[in-house]
């Protein structure tokens, strides 16, 4: 009944808005997030195990926007909701309660999902003509029954890339498959610490696999989350295949949410990241420094790159733009600006007016031969800024101040 009373509300209380300046003409923008105020959230594990929310806007023809929220509806809200009917109809089986659908929107053909690296995907459409959002539902398909938040699909090759790890075996598991998750291939790899593994990359010129192991370990403690990242032990860094395993090591402990870029050639590989050299489950401080890993295959050694200039900055959300990423910056607790880098050379740096702040990942919109940074902000308006002339910004009112953080953006 709950979720039904908010759809209305959503799908009725929202107005189409009538926008005076520059909008695309037709597409969607939007943004999946945990459905709690961050205000209100006190630890990173608290906004890991959010429910997850749509937030977006249709963009219509003649400058109309048509704001929308919907909250996945996945089997833990239901059993929250009904959890009699939930038994009965699922022959009793018990929902996953880590399952929330909060971390990014994935489009494979015509179907799009919102992920959750702890569960399967939940199928959503984004209905164009209808200006609306509903779920179809979970994909009943396994193994895998896990999939990574930050799950691949590769539109030329109409191939799925994903992993998944088991903190109790410490195993790490990569699936190639069809764009229907037919598994075409499958390898895996066992660590030493345990494995939280928010993003992989795979490698263009070889086809493998590449991750990073951070030293988390548990640690007895009052707090929530008993699983402390180490700071004085070893990184490693996964190249895994069929026929490959190979491991970089690096003296320190740190972790990594998201890729920036990275460059393989014949004698090394270039991994950019945002890598934070701490990280507590049970706080809100983070920290991501936007640095360069250097592997060197013939000596099987690396090191990491700075930029002295970048380690004064709180860097994150890497967006490819051409050749270069744009990173959203944190300014003391606020979404201040973001910065255009190519490798860590920095190209640009724009810095958001005091009274504007972004709250969830940007998109890189052209409209009429003009590059945007598009992103809604903590007032629930709508920013456009234009990526060559800072003083080119643009809010237009979308949501009231009801908003909530969005982790990854969807746009198209």
């Amino acid at each position: 009944m709950i979720s039904m009373i908010c759809s209305l509300f959503f799908l009725f209380g929202l107005p189409t808005i009538v926008s005076k300046v520059l909008v695309p003409n037709r597409g969607f923008f939007g943004m999946i997030g945990p459905n709690i105020h961050i205000q209100k959230s006190t630890t990173l594990f608290d906004l890991f195990k959010g429910n997850g929310i749509v937030q977006g806007v249709f963009f219509g023809n003649n400058g109309t926007i048509h704001p929308v929220k919907h909250q996945i509806q996945t089997d833990r809200i239901l059993f929250q909701e009904d959890y009699q009917h939930f038994l009965r109809t699922r022959s009793f089986s018990m929902p996953n309660m880590m399952g929330v659908a909060n971390t990014a929107i994935l489009m494979i053909r015509n179907r799009t999902f919102a992920l959750f690296e702890r569960d399967t995907p939940y199928e959503i459409d984004i209905d164009m003509e209808t200006k609306t959002i509903h779920t179809i539902g979970k994909l009943n398909k396994g193994p895998p029954y896990r999939f990574s938040g930050h799950t691949k699909y590769d539109v030329e090759k109409d191939i799925v890339h994903t992993i998944d790890y088991n903190i109790f075996t410490r195993v790490v598991t990569y699936y190639k498959m069809t764009s229907n998750f037919t598994i075409l291939d499958s390898f895996s790899k066992q660590l030493n610490h345990f494995p939280i593994i928010h993003d992989f990359k795979v490698l263009e010129n070889t086809g493998n696999v590449l991750f990073i192991e951070s030293p988390f370990q548990l640690f007895p403690t009052m707090n929530r989350v008993p699983i402390v990242l180490r700071n004085d032990l070893p990184t490693k860094i996964h190249i895994i295949g069929n026929t490959t395993s190979r491991t970089f090591t690096l003296n320190n402990g740190f972790y990594c949410f998201h890729y920036g870029d990275i460059v393989e050639s014949n004698n090394d590989i270039r991994i950019y990241a945002s890598l934070y050299d701490a990280l507590d489950f049970n706080s809100l401080n983070l920290y991501g420094k936007y640095r360069s890993i250097v592997l060197k295959k013939e000596f099987n050694t690396c090191f990491i790159v700075k930029n002295p200039i970048l380690e004064t900055m709180n860097l994150d959300f890497p967006i490819p733009f051409g050749d270069f990423v744009i990173l959203r910056r944190v300014i003391d607790t606020r979404i201040g600006g973001y910065v255009i880098c190519r490798g860590i050379d920095i190209e640009r740096i724009i810095d958001l007016p005091d009274h504007i702040s972004a709250f969830g990942e940007h998109a890189v919109k052209e409209i009429e031969g003009q590059f945007y940074i598009m992103t809604f902000c903590q007032d629930g308006s709508l920013a456009f800024i234009n990526i060559n002339d800072e003083n080119d910004i643009t809010t237009i009112p979308v949501f009231d101040h009801n908003i909530t953080l969005g982790f990854h953006s969807i746009s198209f």
